[in-house]
């Protein structure tokens, strides 16, 4: 599912990483796609749950390991900006000490095809674990920033005059305490240092974000995931549920939230029970992760150099990581 974006915090190292007859799923995928777009066969999984499962752009992603070391070096690095500066103020977004949420998942496979493992559905219907709740698909938490004067606004984001999203009115370098303040502010200093510009530009906003969003978007049209769709849908008929296809089912939000209440009721899991044992039974996910895995596989060899810019700029971040952390306790 699409993502929500907010203001840049880091590169792909701290941001930025779904019937068809059972008889084919043996034999893989490997019918033309319903839109023109050759698609390179990929064998199909037997899949009951998406744990496990990383599509093809992923390899443009960070692992865990490198996200959770690039926030917590970040937030190292704008404190120490923030210190040198003389402030003692502490954007809690950014405070190093503390290992960011373990919880990432950039292309949000937890929740892509609709509910994805039987633990969850069974714990928790169609709603999110609790522990993974403060954090954001972005790896960010989404606790609101406290409120900063100008000046300390300014020393953050190198743009005094404005609050986050609004532009600048007078484009000037803002001073703190007399002194002026790095470009970009200590955001853009810890970013520099991290040498994020590059891959965020070509992972999260441009080309690897473009090669997902399109595979997804057509693996959903396609025949294929639709024939899913069909025999998925007979499979919870025959269970009692009315839905045509899972997002539908996950995202019945007037029956499954018309209160405000954080906890799934007992119909809310059952039904999250009987989605799961019918993506099992069809195999849906295997179905629906393959044929998406044709279209990021076909638009990855289609633009084979700018993802090879990506990868220069990600491995650049790798090498720029276990420098800094050699340096720190």
């Amino acid at each position: 599912m699409p993502r929500s974006r907010r203001r840049p915090r880091a590169s792909a190292l701290t941001v930025l990483t779904v019937l068809f007859p059972l008889a084919l799923a043996a034999a893989g995928c490997s019918a033309a796609p319903s839109d023109g777009v050759r698609a390179e066969p990929v064998p199909t999984p037997t899949a009951g749950t998406v744990v496990g499962l990383r599509l093809p752009i992923g390899a443009y992603l960070p692992t865990d390991t490198e996200r959770a070391l690039s926030e917590y070096l970040r937030g190292l690095l704008v404190r120490d900006c923030v210190r040198r500066h003389g402030a003692s103020f502490m954007d809690p977004a950014v405070t190093g000490g503390a290992a960011p949420p373990a919880a990432y998942d950039p292309l949000n496979m937890a929740r892509r095809y609709g509910v994805g493992d039987m633990e969850t559905a069974r714990r928790y219907g169609y709603r999110v674990d609790p522990a993974h709740r403060a954090a954001r698909v972005d790896g960010t938490s989404g606790a609101a920033a406290p409120a900063r004067t100008a000046e300390e606004r300014g020393l953050l984001t190198g743009v005094a005059d404005r609050r986050p999203g609004q532009p600048s009115a007078s484009g000037e370098r803002p001073r703190f305490g007399g002194r002026p303040v790095p470009d970009g502010g200590c955001y853009g200093e810890a970013d520099r240092a991290l040498l994020n510009d590059g891959s965020r530009a070509g992972a999260f906003g441009g080309t690897v974000n473009v090669i997902e969003r399109q595979g997804y978007e057509r693996s959903r049209r396609d025949p294929r995931v639709r024939e899913a769709f069909t025999r998925w849908s007979a499979c919870m008929k025959a269970k009692g549920h009315h839905y045509a296809d899972p997002l539908g089912a996950a995202g019945d939000t007037a029956r499954w939230r018309p209160d405000a209440t954080q906890e799934a009721g007992p119909d809310e899991r059952a039904t999250a029970v009987a989605d799961m044992e019918c993506k099992r039974d069809v195999n849906l996910l295997g179905v629906w992760f393959a044929v998406e895995s044709e279209y990021e596989n076909t638009a990855m060899a289609g633009r084979a150099a700018e993802l090879e810019t990506v990868r220069r700029q990600l491995e650049a971040e790798r090498g720029r990581l276990r420098e800094l952390a050699a340096g720190r306790p």
